[in-house]
């Protein structure tokens, strides 16, 4: 082989090994975009979590007599 061919595989090899990287620093920004939003939605239904052990509580209906909630 040449040492153009060898340059030429060598280039292509690093293309591919940036490809690869950045396929995964995306899936990671993906991921961590997952985990915020499911943070974020725990701490949506955190708030209106009531201790009064009167009525339903399940994070998505709240019905009891408390004043907050209405």
């Amino acid at each position: 082989m040449s040492d153009t061919t060898d340059e030429i595989e060598s280039g292509a090899g690093l293309y591919e090994n940036y490809l690869e990287d950045q396929r995964l620093i995306k899936e990671r920004a993906r991921e961590k975009d997952i985990l915020i939003s499911i943070i974020d939605r725990r701490i949506e239904i955190a708030k209106d979590v009531c201790i009064c052990n009167e009525g339903i509580h399940d994070g998505n209906r709240i019905d009891c007599g408390c004043f907050h909630h209405k």
